[in-house]
């Protein structure tokens, strides 16, 4: 971890940078040192990967219970929850079945009235 660190604000976000620094004392300034690779301004943490297995568990006249398994890479950071969206079968949107995210670690789901 170096001794002395600075935080370079107004980047733009997928640009890439390089940097250096140069020392300065009551003599003047000294030879700079600049990174040795290119670095690009990103979020650190990705998307996660989608959840796995997905599958119907039961299902009735009005009514189906569905569950999943969470995803095998979180992306670097915790999964917050799930959102679960609905669409029928022939048509092209999607509609968001729950309002808050659903926060468990075993994902059963039980949605009535479809």
């Amino acid at each position: 971890m170096p001794g002395t660190a600075c935080t370079i604000p107004k980047l733009k976000e997928g640009h890439e940078y390089d940097f250096r620094v140069i020392a300065e004392n009551q003599n003047g300034e000294g030879e700079p040192l600049e990174t040795s690779q290119t670095t690009q301004a990103k979020n650190p943490f990705d998307a996660s990967s989608p959840p796995k297995n997905l599958e119907c568990l039961s299902r009735s006249y009005n009514h189906v219970e569905i569950g999943w398994k969470k995803p095998s890479n979180d992306g670097g950071a915790p999964i917050k929850g799930y959102m679960v969206e609905r669409k029928e079968k022939n048509s092209k949107k999607w509609n968001r079945i729950n309002k808050d995210l659903i926060k468990v670690e075993l994902v059963l789901c039980l949605f009535s009235r479809l």
